[in-house]
């Protein structure tokens, strides 16, 4: 809550009621309305008490969500800085990914989820880049014993790193239920109704308005701090703010410079992806120059490359740095795949191709290009995807 706004509203509601404490002055008797004015003080006392107690019991409720909200954001903060260094500990392949996606995460909760935060919008979404953290975790196969171990280490943090951020969430919602308030309200509006009675047309105006304006003022204080205990993210004094994640930043980034590690995360400066950080599965079009085939797309890309031995291709009458226009196939290509039995040219136009270079090293046309990695014979069920790689060179 602002200062201003909460100084203004204290001083309004005094102001209120003194002018119609005042305003019930003119009118009442000398002495007050209570002709036995000790009856009158234990039962304001007992009003008193009861909302004194049950105010007491709500702030000390209130101060607990405030400040374990505030832990929470210091441990989640400083769980993210651990983090960084345990992973750099893992499987080289996921250490730039998941270091990226870790300071990622924690530019997310010092920018656009805490902002969520204070205007009330997060609920009970995920951080994305808690998500992406957790798929890439899955990639991760650790070998060596000091993998292993962090790893598990790694998993342990995770853990407690979620626990820190349901805990500084769960103070953003507030812990006061809604008939709370209505109790609060209707005891402190009985209080000041009954103040009224204390009217004393004998007694000075100035004293009677210091009665009732002191009484109101401390009332509407602690209602408003208990509001601001409810309310811990805002932008207003005393209010939480992302002071241990913007350190635990500076932290990160200071570690992976000393570790010569860069990294270039995901996002922006706020924890916004800057692109898409899913891999689809690619689609390649064919060439209707190189095979005339009924599919047009590719949906699996092989994961594993056969390194082996082929027999160079050779293209016939052609002279050194030169190009064929021919679309005879020798035997040897023929013996590597059927396809090339289909190749016809556009249209008559030239298919681009590689000069003679040497007599191992010939002409390799689009066709060619287009249909390495076709395979002559029908595999079985559930064979591993492969590729034929023709390696042009000399052998020794």
């Amino acid at each position: 809550m602002n200062l201003a706004l909460a100084i203004a509203i204290v001083v309004v509601c005094t102001a209120v009621s003194v002018t119609l404490m005042l305003w019930v002055r003119r009118g009442a008797p000398d002495g007050s309305y209570f002709n036995d004015g000790d009856r009158a003080a234990g039962v304001f006392g007992v009003l008193a008490t009861g909302f004194s107690v049950l105010l007491g019991f709500v702030v000390f409720l209130s101060f607990t969500s405030y400040d374990s909200a505030r832990a929470g954001a210091e441990d989640e903060a400083r769980i993210t800085a651990q983090q960084v260094e345990t992973v750099q500990l893992l499987p080289p392949a996921q250490v730039d990914t998941m270091s990226g996606e870790l300071v990622c995460y924690a530019r997310s909760v010092a920018g656009v989820q805490w902002t969520r935060m204070q205007n009330h919008t997060l609920g009970d979404d995920l951080n994305p880049w808690s998500e992406k953290l957790f798929d890439t975790l899955r990639t991760v196969n650790p070998q060596t014993p000091s993998q292993q171990a962090a790893y598990s280490k790694w998993l342990d943090e995770r853990n407690d790193r979620e626990d820190a951020r349901s805990a500084r969430i769960h103070g953003a919602r507030g812990v006061i239920p809604a008939p709370l308030w209505f109790v609060l309200f209707f005891a402190a509006i009985v209080i000041v109704f009954f103040m009224l009675f204390f009217a004393d047309s004998g007694e000075r105006a100035l004293v009677q308005a210091v009665l009732m304006g002191s009484v109101v003022a401390l009332i509407v204080s602690m209602l408003l701090l208990l509001q601001f205990l409810n309310n811990p993210f805002h932008k207003g004094v005393g209010g939480l703010r992302p002071v241990a994640m913007q350190r635990a930043e500076k932290i990160i980034d200071q570690e992976l410079a000393d570790a010569r590690i860069h990294v270039t995360p995901p996002c922006d400066a706020q924890g916004n992806p800057r692109y898409s950080t899913r891999v689809t599965g690619a689609k390649i079009k064919s060439s209707r120059r190189a095979v005339r085939i009924d599919q047009v797309t590719v949906n699996t890309i092989a994961v594993t490359v056969i390194t082996r031995l082929t027999t160079p291709f050779s293209a016939t009458k052609v002279g050194v740095g030169k190009l064929t226009r021919s679309m005879n196939i020798v035997s040897a290509e023929r013996r590597c795949t059927p396809a090339h039995m289909s190749v016809s040219p556009l249209n008559r136009r030239t298919i681009a191709g590689r000069a003679l270079i040497s007599a191992s090293s010939g002409q390799k046309s689009c066709a060619m290009r287009a249909i390495i990695g076709r395979s002559n014979i029908r595999e079985p069920r559930k064979t591993s995807a492969s590729a034929t790689v023709v390696a042009i060179g000399c052998k020794k």
